[in-house]
């Protein structure tokens, strides 16, 4: 027996809204930095290849508030291949304004992250 009852809609929930999933490399370090209210944060760049060789790699910035995943990010290096949750948003670079000509770029706020092994399991391991 049904407890509730459920909408039916074709539109995301609104948590949901802006949630990516993005798989690539660490490509720039992770740093824990401390904000001006005093909240601990780590910031990284993940890098993605489209895996067509006419593109470039797009650079997509992640930050962490989880202090977890701060002590695990620390000791991932660059290069480490990374399947990273959490939802998107827009950034301006400092110091600039909608419409100053500036590029808006994709950032993400992380909401969990996994290592993602390349190498194949030894099938003779018990």
């Amino acid at each position: 027996m049904l407890r509730f009852t459920r909408k039916f809609t074709t539109s995301a929930a609104a948590r949901d809204a802006f949630k990516v999933t993005l798989h690539g490399r660490i490509a720039k370090a992770p740093e824990t930095l401390t904000s001006a209210s005093g909240t601990s944060y780590t910031k990284y760049t993940v890098a993605i290849n489209d895996y067509r060789e006419d593109r470039p790699a797009s650079f997509i910035a992640v930050t962490s508030f989880e202090e977890r995943a701060a002590q695990f990010l620390s000791v991932l290096k660059t290069g480490t291949p990374v399947m990273v949750t959490g939802n998107a948003t827009y950034q301006y670079p400092p110091n600039s304004e909608m419409g100053d000509g500036k590029p808006a770029y994709l950032s993400v706020t992380q909401t969990s992250i996994d290592v993602i092994s390349n190498k194949k399991r030894d099938e003779t391991d018990e």
